[in-house]
């Protein structure tokens, strides 16, 4: 298959998930005692699609603790990624896209120090198939901060690596949880 095929496929298999909440507990459940996500003064995650692990409880939960929480945003114009500030849900705007981003550039400049990295499909080794546009393997070419996937079993599998591709230090699942071997 290619790049394409799984990543509709795996989307696919996403939209008909079973007992997607309780499979979204364990994961958070993990994720807030892995010690990363304690130690971190600020995270990066995404503003999930529906198909997707569910982020509002994280980013609320992460901000009840003190943390400052950085939501992703692009200029396509340069194809480049960055994070703004995660200020309150009512500045939330879709982009051109139709992606949820926050309407203000605050913190722009400012790198999270534990990002929550998200894809379509992931193998063991921290590999993963985005959306197709090299954002998130851009900026983690540069990232120095520590990296974790949220992701569904359903999710785990075959991908295609290209040499640009950066690979997530750790992986949560509802299952199990690893670190893969990448360097932080």
């Amino acid at each position: 298959m290619t790049k394409k095929e799984l990543r509709k496929a795996t989307i696919n298999q996403l939209k008909s998930l079973t007992d997607k909440y309780t499979k979204e507990n364990m994961i958070i459940e993990k994720l807030i005692k892995h010690q990363d996500f304690k130690d971190a003064e600020s995270i990066g995650i995404t503003l999930s699609m529906d198909h997707e692990m569910d982020t509002r409880f994280i980013i609320r939960y992460a901000q009840m603790l003190g943390k400052t929480v950085f939501v992703p945003k692009c200029d396509y114009s340069k194809q480049q990624m960055y994070f703004t500030y995660f200020t309150s849900a009512e500045d939330i705007v879709e982009d051109r896209f139709g992606i949820d981003v926050m309407k203000h550039d605050d913190g722009k400049n400012e790198q999270p120090a534990l990002l929550i990295v998200p894809g379509v499909r992931f193998d063991e080794s921290g590999y993963r198939i985005g959306y197709g546009g090299g954002y998130y393997d851009k900026y983690l070419s540069t990232y120095e901060g520590h990296t974790i996937s949220l992701v569904f079993e359903a999710q785990m599998g075959e991908v295609i690596i290209e040499p640009h591709d950066i690979p997530v230090a750790y992986i949560i699942t509802e299952e199990r949880e690893w670190h893969t071997g990448t360097k932080q």
